[in-house]
């Protein structure tokens, strides 16, 4: 009697490693999309609860408001961007940045565990409220429980060809005056402190699509 053999052939193990391969080649794609949606959800829910810690700053502390609201911004302070609405027309419009606070630890140039103003001093009461907001825990954003520093992470660190790391809470400016509109955006530090991608409200459609 013969013995039974045991084991693949080569030709087996072949057609075993291309259906792996075809395997692979469905599932990563779909796999990488997945986690980059989420790092996009969590990044916008992160930009919601810091849209929603402003207007709990100024509706009660008349102080941080009206330093939110400075009107004489310096030039540095005031930047034209433009959001991409993926119907062919852009909208460009000027914004007021009132605070920044890095997103990723050691970035030079920006204070990661406080908020600070984008170059006019005339905010830094609005920012000093902002960061006791966040050490106090109110808004359920994340701090290092050893010393209260705001730790606000952002998980998407580049879109298209443009790296970001830091928010940005802008006031939105129609005819040369400040609005109520408060929008958060992301950008990148160092840098000249121009906003890149609006991610609340209306996230714009660059980083929607290229996150």
């Amino acid at each position: 009697m013969k013995k039974m053999r045991k084991g693949f052939t080569f030709v087996e193990l072949i057609v075993v490693i291309a259906i792996i391969g075809v395997l692979a080649a469905i599932i990563v794609p779909t796999l990488i999309g997945y986690i980059r949606a989420a790092r996009l959800k969590a990044d916008i829910a992160t930009a919601k609860r810091l849209y929603e810690a402003v207007e709990i700053v100024v509706s009660r502390d008349s102080d941080a408001e009206y330093s939110m609201h400075a009107k004489q911004h310096g030039n540095r302070s005031i930047k034209t961007v433009t959001v991409h609405n993926g119907s062919g027309s852009d909208e460009t419009y000027e914004v007021a940045i009132c605070a920044l606070i890095g997103a990723k630890k050691g970035i030079s140039g920006t204070v990661s565990n406080r908020f600070q103003n984008g170059g006019n001093n005339q905010t830094d009461d609005f920012c000093a409220a902002l960061t006791k907001e966040f050490e106090t825990r109110t808004v359920g954003l994340g701090s290092n429980s050893s010393n209260n520093d705001v730790w606000l992470p952002m998980k998407v660190s580049k879109i298209g060809n443009k790296e970001v790391n830091t928010w940005h809470i802008v006031i939105r400016r129609e005819n040369g005056k400040e609005t109520n509109d408060v929008e958060i955006w992301a950008a990148h530090r160092p840098g000249d402190y121009t906003p890149l991608f609006r991610i609340y409200p209306s996230p714009c459609i660059e980083y929607l699509d290229e996150g």
